[in-house]
């Protein structure tokens, strides 16, 4: 078990304190620990964005959790030595209707979705797209999750021409041969 199995011990890391108040605080510790023991690939989930009801009493919970964390990860990234290494990907599988609904919610809508990339890698503090004004559909710079994951496979090395072999045997693509890297692409 080794590495791997100290980078769980999250109370025996010096920055535990600033993490330990929210679980999603000691899920992102725990993730930086795993990427210095080695991990490439590291998931956090941080559900509970649902808000078809009261949106506004749930955001400002929801958001001041994310907000506070995120950048203290992305302060504990730069103090490692692994911001340049590491790609933070922080996005959602659909957006939100721009209206709020009768319920003071907000309800399922694909036609946009959230999206936050932080690498040291490229260049950072700029916005890539733009919505209509009522972020209603995309005005320029659209892009789709094979772009979201080749950017991601890009960072890691991976080759765009790989290919894997289904379970019935055919030969099938890593990324569409027209996925495009949101972050120099766009």
């Amino acid at each position: 078990f080794g590495e791997a199995a100290q980078a769980f011990k999250i109370e025996q890391d010096k920055e535990y304190e600033n993490f330990k108040e929210q679980a999603l605080g000691k899920d992102l510790l725990t993730s930086v620990r795993l990427i210095e023991a080695g991990s490439k690939f590291v998931t956090v989930s941080f559900g509970g964005w649902d808000m078809h009801n009261n949106i506004f009493n749930s955001l400002t919970q929801r958001q001041t959790i994310l907000d506070q964390y995120l950048s203290k990860l992305i302060d504990l990234l730069e103090q490692r030595g692994l911001s340049e290494k590491t790609m933070l990907v922080v996005t959602s599988e659909f957006g939100r209707t721009p209206k709020v609904n009768s319920n003071g919610g907000r309800d399922h809508w694909a036609n946009l979705a959230p999206l936050l990339i932080s690498s040291k890698s490229h260049t950072m503090g700029r916005v890539v797209g733009k919505s209509s004004v009522n972020a209603e559909t995309v005005d320029e710079g659209e892009c789709f999750p094979e772009d979201l994951r080749w950017t991601i496979f890009d960072h890691l090395g991976i080759d765009r021409h790989m290919k894997w072999t289904s379970r019935d045997g055919r030969p099938m693509t890593m990324v569409k041969e027209d996925a495009k890297n949101i972050l120099t692409e766009l």
